[in-house]
């Protein structure tokens, strides 16, 4: 690549809500290569990560994130989060950084316990002196669970719907007769739980109503 003059910008004096700058003896006409815009101003801060992409998609019944990275400055760790409205955030996993680096990095995480319908998630990148920035959210539409996970089976007490915010009466708690036993629930980030603490021990059917599905499972109380 040959590169005709090369000179300078100046940035422009004052304050404006979009800032201008000026150049002198700059032609970029015949560059088909990279190019970088620079600063003279020894105070400045570059980027602690240049963030190629991030996207998030789903394969099969996990949500999969992947970002790449084109180089990283003091990169301490990733933490991913999500949100099922884009305004209440939770973190779902820390990945470690590559420190400093001018070489491209790889990055990936399988969401296996994904929200049903809708939800978001961003990158929070953190310095190894604590500052930290945020990525561009995704937006991922988990449209169907093919698995339906309760734990624990068997249980003493407190069970987990994981990866459903249910109402009550989207649950139904059967024991071995074919009787519908109340049962108390409670949401937890993006969980149910209901407490069965106070049954018999023995075999029970719950069943719950997702709005697209009918799931049931066989139960044990001990």
């Amino acid at each position: 690549t040959t590169v005709t003059n090369v000179g300078t910008h100046v940035a422009a004096t004052g304050t404006a809500p979009n800032p201008t700058a000026t150049r002198s003896g700059v032609i970029l006409a015949n560059l088909s290569g990279d190019f970088r815009i620079t600063t003279t101003n020894a105070t400045a801060t570059p980027l602690p990560v240049d963030l190629v992409y991030f996207e998030g998609k789903v394969i099969g019944h996990v949500v999969q994130l992947r970002w790449k990275t084109a180089l990283e400055l003091n990169n301490d760790y990733f933490v991913i989060e999500r949100s099922g409205n884009a305004e209440v955030w939770e973190d779902l996993i820390l990945i470690n950084g590559a420190g400093t680096s001018n070489e491209a990095h790889y990055y990936q995480y399988d969401d296996e316990r994904p929200i049903v319908g809708k939800s978001y998630y961003r990158l929070r990148q953190t310095d190894f002196d604590g500052q930290f920035e945020y990525s561009p959210i995704v937006v991922v539409n988990f449209t169907k669970s093919k698995e339906f996970i309760v734990s624990p089976n068997p249980t003493t007490g407190i069970l987990t719907i994981h990866g459903y915010q249910l109402a009550p009466n989207q649950i139904r708690f059967y024991n071995s007769v074919g009787q519908i036993l109340h049962v108390e629930s409670s949401i937890h980030d993006f969980d149910t739980r209901i407490n069965v603490s106070a049954f018999p021990e023995g075999v029970y059917i719950l069943q719950v109503a997702d709005g697209t599905a009918l799931h049931s499972m066989r139960l044990v109380k001990r």
